[in-house]
C-alpha cells in the first residue's frame, strides 16, 4: 500500500464549486482555489501561507483516487452528504483503509439518531462491520460481522438488505460474514424524511464518523450478494440499471460526482476531506 503522503488534496467544507454544501442542495458556493505545498506534493486549502495557487479545475484527472476521511481532531471529523436515494431492498458496498478500529465509527448510511429515528447504516464498532436498521416493528436492530477488519489494508464491505425477506447481511472481502442467519428486521427500514445520504456521519447517540481511506461507495436498489455466497470483489464498481449511487472519486474537476449517472453529487458538509491521488484498492 502506497503511502497517502505522495499526493493530497485537502477540502475545507466551502471548497467545491461543483457541489452545494450542506442541507440546502440548491445553495450556490463560489469558486475557491487551493495552495500547492510542492515539497510535499500536497495540496491545501488556502492559508495565506505564500505558497502558489491552483484552481480545481487543474487537478489532472484519471482513474485512480480515494478520499481519506482522517481528519484533526480539532478541525472536526469529515461528513459527505447527497440527496437520499429511496431504497426497499439493496446493497451498500464501499472499499476501507481504516486508520483506527476503537470505538463505534459511522462509515456509510441514512440514519437519524440512535434511539430516536431510525434508517439505515453501515458502521464500525471497533475492528467489526455492523448493519444498523432502524425496523418500522422491532426498532433497532443489527447484523454483525463475525471477520474483523485490519488497519492501513484496503478491505471491502458490503451490507444488504431483502425488504421481502426482512434481511440484513454482511460480507468483507467477499466472504459471507453474518452471524445471524435469520430475519433481523421486523417490518420495512423507516428512514426519517430529512437525513441524508451521509459517508462518515455523526449520530450525536452512537458514536462519531469513520477515520479512515474510503474508496468506490456503491449503493444498489436490488441485494447483489446472497447469504451463504463468497465472492470475488472488483476494485473497481461500476455503475449498471440496478445503481442509484456511485462514487468513483476519480481525480478531477468534481471528484464527488455521482458516477451512476442520478446526478446524486456529495458534498463536504463539515470538517476536512482529503482526495488522494493515487490507487486505492
Amino acid at each position: 500500500m502506497s503511502q497517502i503522503s505522495r499526493f493530497l488534496a485537502l477540502f475545507a467544507c466551502t471548497l467545491l464549486s461543483a457541489c452545494s454544501l450542506g442541507l440546502d442542495f440548491g445553495e450556490a458556493v463560489p469558486d475557491n482555489e487551493l495552495d500547492v505545498q510542492d515539497t510535499a506534493d500536497t495540496m491545501v486549502p488556502d492559508g495565506g501561507d505564500g505558497l502558489d495557487d491552483t484552481d480545481l479545475e487543474d487537478v489532472p484527472t484519471g482513474p485512480c483516487g480515494f478520499v481519506d476521511l482522517t481528519t484533526p481532531a480539532a478541525s472536526g471529523r469529515a461528513v459527505l452528504e447527497a440527496m437520499p436515494p429511496e431504497l426497499e431492498s439493496f446493497t451498500i458496498e464501499a472499499w476501507l483503509l481504516p486508520g483506527e478500529l476503537t470505538g463505534n465509527q459511522n462509515v456509510i448510511g441514512r440514519y437519524g439518531e440512535f434511539g430516536v429515528s431510525g434508517g439505515y447504516s453501515l458502521f464500525l464498532e471497533n475492528a467489526f462491520p455492523q448493519l444498523g436498521m432502524g425496523c418500522a416493528l422491532s426498532g433497532f436492530e443489527r447484523q454483525t460481522s463475525n471477520i474483523s477488519l485490519q488497519t492501513g489494508v484496503w478491505q471491502h464491505i458490503a451490507v444488504t438488505f431483502d425488504a421481502p425477506q426482512q434481511r440484513g447481511d454482511l460480507f468483507v472481502n467477499g466472504v459471507y460474514a453474518s452471524t445471524m442467519n435469520v430475519s433481523v428486521c421486523l417490518g420495512a427500514i423507516d428512514v426519517p424524511s430529512n437525513v441524508p445520504f451521509q459517508i462518515g456521519y455523526n449520530d450525536p447517540s452512537g458514536g462519531g464518523s469513520y477515520l479512515g481511506g474510503i474508496d468506490e461507495v456503491r449503493v444498489s436498489s436490488v441485494v447483489r450478494y446472497l447469504p451463504g455466497q463468497h465472492f470475488d470483489p472488483p476494485t473497481r464498481l461500476e455503475a449498471d440499471e440496478d445503481t442509484v449511487l456511485l462514487y468513483n472519486f476519480d481525480p478531477g474537476p468534481s471528484p464527488f460526482a455521482d458516477n451512476s449517472g442520478n446526478g446524486r453529487t456529495a458534498s463536504i458538509a463539515s470538517g476536512f476531506a482529503a482526495l488522494v491521488m493515487e490507487c486505492g484498492p
